[in-house]
């Protein structure tokens, strides 16, 4: 109802705790920010009471619309976590690991997004090395199941199982 309708446009600032019950549509960027207390952190905080279906818990849910073909690489949706030890690096991209979610392919370049038919994905973990600025992709799951892990102990690839894996010292010894 109209009582109940909060309509904000411009910049707003909203201190304190604040609840949203029901649907809501914010447009535009939204930024979550803590006090200058040290104890202080901000907290986004995805709740369900449901008690009338096993799957009710509550879901964080990117989309991407977009009026074109969808492609093999196109980014559909992505975490970042970023540290700055100077106040004001609120815009700066010191990334130190990346979790994305993007259109995926098979390894023979097969599978494309198709609406209502066919949506391959492709799951990937970046992580920054020390002395480094940009992310490696260091895990990364394929559209057709295929899985990469990548760091000191050299390339592991799977496109079946893995059963037992062990690490002794820089070796893996694999059972």
């Amino acid at each position: 109802d109209a009582a109940n309708t909060h309509v904000f446009t411009g910049d707003v600032m909203l201190t304190g705790t604040h609840e949203v019950l029901g649907a809501a549509t914010l447009t535009g960027d939204m930024q979550i920010q803590s006090q200058a207390a040290a104890s202080d952190r901000p907290i986004l905080g995805l709740y369900s009471h449901a008690t009338n279906a096993a799957n009710s818990g509550p879901e964080l849910d990117f989309k991407r619309f977009y009026d074109s073909d969808l492609a093999a690489g196109d980014n559909l949706g992505e975490i970042r976590f970023k540290a700055g030890e100077t106040e004001g690096y609120h815009n700066t991209n010191n990334q130190a690991v990346t979790i994305l979610a993007e259109v995926g392919n098979n390894r023979d370049g097969t599978a494309a997004w198709v609406d209502d038919s066919s949506h391959p994905g492709r799951f990937s973990i970046y992580v920054t090395n020390q002395g480094s600025t940009t992310g490696a992709r260091r895990f990364d799951i394929q559209a057709d199941g295929a899985t990469n892990i990548s760091g000191a102990l050299g390339p592991l690839s799977s496109s079946g199982e893995i059963h037992a894996a062990k690490l002794v010292g820089n070796d893996l010894a694999v059972s």
